[in-house]
């Protein structure tokens, strides 16, 4: 189902709901949307950073970490995170997940330079 198709669906169901509750509802104009395709691409890095990148905030984890974990040998997520305290702080991981994710992606699939952490092109 297309986004214009999903929207004015929605609107027809919003206002069939609200009348059943006994509210008067008439169906507005739906909003208008474009259907074309739209690439979207992931930010984990930015390869040309003069500094190194906070993954974990809350336990210091950077992206220079990450790095250092894979070139050491920790090939799972689970052995990485351990060695680099990832994940340990209040917020169990869930605000650095994403990061890791991208992050330790990178590294097994592009491996990373060996000076600050920076992901290959």
């Amino acid at each position: 189902m297309a986004l214009g198709e999903c929207l004015a669906q929605r609107a027809v169901e919003g206002a069939k709901a609200a009348t059943d509750c006994g509210f008067a509802c008439a169906l507005q104009d739906t909003l208008s949307c474009s259907e074309d395709a739209t690439a979207i691409t992931a930010f984990w890095h930015v390869a040309h950073a003069r500094k190194k990148a906070s993954v974990d905030l809350q336990h210091d984890v950077t992206d220079m970490d990450i790095a250092i974990a894979h070139r050491e040998g920790f090939r799972a997520v689970k052995h990485l995170k351990r060695y680099t305290t990832l994940g340990m702080a209040t917020d169990q991981g869930k605000c650095a997940g994403a990061g890791l994710d991208g992050g330790f992606g990178r590294a097994r699939h592009r491996g990373w330079r060996h000076h600050r952490g920076a992901p290959a092109p």
